[in-house]
């Protein structure tokens, strides 16, 4: 398994103007030291090692990816740093640090979303309200609706779907949008909260080269 980071462009970090809510000004720094998790073996029932005093840091801006061959741990590591809930069987060594501290569940989850690998999305919804839905069962109240819509407004047009907006997400029955663009619904609807992490799962599975691309 290997690492590798790039900075993301100030499109995307935008200091000021209608991307200015998905602005990081808090989290300065991710980094995990000496993880290593180990699983109970179904067959044999004993201890087995699946990551091994793996380390790494992100800056603010980087956008890093994971990669290495089937096996290899790659989602186990991100569901670690994640701090999901399928890892809980799990036991982990080693630190999960943000800004160089050690932070509770809770307020890691308020500055963190997560994106299945699966697109978990309501196909008889419209593209809009499924960031609508969204907003609403995960912003605090104290956000009105306008700034909602506003965010919403923004998401659909950074993803290139605002044409998109009265789609259905389609069945298998009902045809809908596109595999690409499903997968741009699911990261947008995840920005919603403003996370300043964002974990995404093989994002491009299942998709082209173009949808990936794109």
């Amino acid at each position: 398994m290997s690492l590798g980071s790039k900075t993301m462009g100030p499109d995307i970090e935008a200091t000021s103007g209608e991307h200015a809510f998905l602005m990081n000004e808090t989290v300065h720094s991710f980094a995990w030291k000496g993880v290593s998790v180990t699983v109970k073996d179904h067959e044999t029932k004993k201890p087995k090692t699946i990551l091994e005093n793996a380390s790494g840091h992100v800056n603010p801006g980087e956008l890093m990816v994971l990669m290495g061959p089937s096996g290899s741990g790659k989602t186990t590591l991100l569901n670690v740093l994640a701090h999901r809930d399928s890892a809980a069987s799990a036991e982990m060594e080693g630190d999960i640090l943000v800004n160089g501290q050690k932070v509770g569940l809770e307020i890691f989850r308020h500055i963190s979303s997560y994106v299945e690998q699966e697109d978990v999305l309501v196909g008889a919804l419209t593209v809009e309200e499924t960031l609508y839905f969204g907003a609403q069962l995960s912003l605090p109240s104290s956000i009105p609706k306008n700034e909602r819509l506003e965010r919403i407004s923004t998401l659909l047009h950074a993803f290139g779907i605002q044409n998109q907006a009265k789609t259905l997400i389609g069945t298998p029955i009902r045809k809908g949008i596109s595999g690409g663009q499903k997968r741009r619904v699911s990261v947008a609807s995840q920005l919603i909260t403003c996370p300043k992490i964002l974990f995404l799962d093989e994002p491009t599975s299942g998709l082209d080269s173009t949808a990936s691309f794109e």
